[in-house]
This record gives structure tokens, C-alpha cells and sequence, in this order.
């Protein structure tokens, strides 16, 4: 079964990995260039966990897939921007377009009001999830910066990132108490 839920700071070397067990070609998609295992690391460890929000898809204690939503540094942030990267053996199978729906969706609920995207033009995969999130797309030497214009959350949208939240962590207190490997009576 796939969780997905909110990663915190400590959780940072399961991003590390998740990242470094991309494809190169994946790889060189999600950054826009061919990146070292050390600049992967270095990436990883230089996050602003006050401003950079990470939602993984776990499965068996491992991430299979996790989208980064960045803010802007303006104490209200109005401006986000996305990242969704998923492992090759779990592409195709919707699980880049549900995270970066659960992106929008936290970003909304902090009151991001535009929300971006940009990526290399020959990354079919993030232009498709760009597309279903009705993003305004444009073209400029070899990439492609789309824009999602949010709506302004709603009570019942921030209602169900507050539950989700809440089953984030409790999901990570029981993966902590409880690991996967261990034997339960």
C-alpha cells in the first residue's frame, strides 16, 4: 500500500535516496541538467524546511515519489514553485499528477496564489501534469515555465490539508514505532 504524507527534516536522507534512485535521464529532467550523486546531496541538505514543503508517496518504509513545493521568500508568500519526481519502476501510474494535485492543493491552503512550474521542454511527463492542472504554458530556449493560477482556499479545502497533516504524522509516528521489518505479536 502507497501512503503519501508531509516529510519532515529528519526524513531527509529518505529524499536523498528517493532522488539518487532516479534515472539519469530523470534525474537530468527534475533539475534541468545532469546532477552528481553530491550535488543530489548537496540539494537535499541545503532545503529550507521553513519554506520548502515535501510530500512523499511511501511504500515499505521507502519513497517512491515526492513533489517539493517551494515558496517564495515574502513573509505572505504569494508564489510557490513545484517539483514532482516519481521512480521509474512507479511512472505512468498517476502518481506524479496525485502529488502535484496535493501540492496545489497545501500551497492553496497557505495562500499561494500562483503557483509554477519549469522544466526542461522535452519533459512530456511534467507538461502533461502542468496540462491537467489547466496551466498557462510558455516556451523560451528549451524550457517551459508554466503558471497555475490558485483559488483562493476554501474552508473545506484547508480543512482537509489540516486532516491530512494530522494523518501525515501519525502515519510517521507509526512508521517510527512500528517499522515495516518488525515483528508485531
Amino acid at each position: 500500500m502507497v501512503t503519501t504524507r508531509h516529510m519532515f527534516p529528519h526524513e531527509a536522507e529518505a529524499l536523498a535516496a528517493h532522488l539518487l534512485r532516479l534515472a539519469p535521464e530523470d534525474r537530468r529532467l527534475r533539475f534541468q541538467g545532469y546532477l552528481s550523486d553530491a550535488a543530489v546531496l548537496r540539494h537535499v541538505h541545503t532545503i529550507d524546511w521553513m519554506r520548502t514543503h515535501v510530500i512523499g508517496a511511501w511504500h515499505q518504509g521507502t519513497v517512491i515519489a515526492a513533489v517539493e513545493v517551494r515558496l517564495d521568500r515574502a513573509l505572505l508568500p504569494r508564489d510557490a514553485e513545484l517539483a514532482v519526481t516519481v521512480t521509474p519502476d512507479r511512472q505512468g501510474q498517476g502518481l506524479g499528477t496525485q502529488l502535484a494535485e496535493r501540492g496545489v492543493d497545501l500551497a492553496r491552503s497557505l495562500g499561494v496564489r500562483r503557483m509554477v512550474m519549469t522544466c526542461l521542454t522535452e519533459n512530456r511527463r511534467m507538461r502533461r501534469i502542468a496540462t491537467r492542472l489547466a496551466a498557462t504554458a510558455r516556451f523560451e530556449d528549451g524550457e517551459v515555465t508554466a503558471n497555475v493560477a490558485l483559488r483562493p482556499a476554501s474552508l473545506a479545502t484547508v480543512w482537509l490539508e489540516a486532516v491530512r497533516e494530522g494523518w501525515g504524522w501519525a502515519a510517521a509516528a507509526g512508521d517510527h514505532w512500528f517499522p515495516r521489518d518488525c515483528n508485531l505479536p
